[in-house]
């Protein structure tokens, strides 16, 4: 397994993220697509209001939204698809 600080400062795991259902996920997926900032921050606001248990998915999302890393989002939402 990683060490702590790698866990702490290192690469995203999904696994400890509780990803959203399925069709906030599809909308996330196509807003990044579009590269659509606002619109994605806006859906994760949606998301974050539905349930506090989504709070650590909302909070990566929207950081590596806010530093345009649409191809990590890609990668966190392809993860939580597998994961669920």
């Amino acid at each position: 397994s990683a060490p702590a600080a790698v866990a702490m400062h290192g690469p995203v795991h999904p696994t400890a993220l509780v990803p959203p259902a399925p069709e906030y996920l599809a909308a996330l997926d196509e807003l990044i697509s579009l590269g659509y900032v606002r619109g994605i921050l806006n859906k994760l606001g949606e998301i974050e209001r539905l349930a506090p248990d989504h709070g650590q998915f909302v909070r990566v999302l929207r950081d590596l939204a806010r530093t345009f890393q649409f191809d990590a989002m890609k990668e966190v939402l392809r993860k939580s698809r597998n994961a669920s």
